[in-house]
């Protein structure tokens, strides 16, 4: 299986930098200092947070097939599709089939839950601080708990 995610909006990681150096009190953070810290948000929470494209090669099966990235706010094509309450969107294709969707929590920044911005930021202003290598607080991982989604194994039904 093939898949793919769009880069993180420039606005978003924007936002994420503003509020990165507000913790750390300098005027300025390193864009990427403030991407690491959403996408270890994502990681963490098992979900894209902020909305963007995503691209999916789905094998040739009979039955529904799970879609990666989520939560799903659309798909895209004439295959046979469905979004589940959880956001897990499903595809069933009779033949390899590249899928074309949308995947996030959010539309934008402004738009995320207060707790996951409150641990994006402190997050980045360790990083900011401690570099690359600093672990995840507990902290920051107590305000992204609500938000985490864990997958085992395939889905398939």
């Amino acid at each position: 299986m093939i898949q793919g995610l769009a880069a993180l909006p420039a606005a978003a990681v924007a936002a994420a930098a503003g509020a990165v150096a507000e913790r750390v009190h300098r005027d300025a953070v390193e864009p990427a200092i403030a991407a690491a810290a959403v996408t270890a948000a994502e990681d963490f929470c098992g979900r894209v947070l902020i909305a963007r494209d995503a691209v999916q090669v789905v094998e040739a099966g009979g039955g529904w097939q799970a879609l990666v990235h989520g939560p799903v706010r659309g798909i895209a094509g004439t295959h046979p599709v469905d979004i589940d309450a959880g956001g897990t969107g499903w595809v069933r294709v009779g033949a390899r089939t590249t899928v074309r969707y949308q995947a996030g929590l959010a539309e934008d920044w402004a738009a995320l839950p207060p707790g996951i911005v409150q641990g994006i930021a402190l997050f980045g202003a360790v990083l900011a601080t401690d570099g690359a290598d600093a672990p995840l607080p507990a902290g920051v991982t107590a305000l992204w708990r609500p938000w985490r989604r864990v997958r085992i194994g395939a889905h398939r039904a």
